[in-house]
């Protein structure tokens, strides 16, 4: 299974990987062998793309486990005041009023 997050740049990566880490340490659905593998897939002057890698056990909703990581990631995030990426747009209004 995989996760897909947007974090705003200038994240700290180190601290943010090993919070997730231990999220998925801890979720006793999520099989320790092969672990959690997280990588940055890309960068931009907004965001780093950050996919999380992650086998569950079998018999086992994985819709739901997924669900219950996401749930675990906002509220790490909420408390180390880690902040996803939201896109940004710039309007500008050009002769206005004339």
């Amino acid at each position: 299974m995989s996760i897909r997050l947007e974090v705003k740049y200038g994240t700290d990566l180190d601290n943010m990987s090993a919070l997730i880490t231990e999220l998925f340490k801890q979720n006793e659905n999520v099989l320790h062998s092969p672990g959690v593998s997280i990588q940055y897939a890309s960068v931009s002057s907004q965001a780093v793309a950050v996919d999380i890698y992650f086998w569950v056990r079998s018999g086992i909703d994985g819709g739901q486990v997924k669900s219950d990581i996401f749930s675990g990631i906002q509220e790490i995030f909420r408390n180390q005041k880690i902040e996803l990426a939201l896109p940004m747009q710039e309007i500008r209004l050009d002769n206005v009023g004339e």
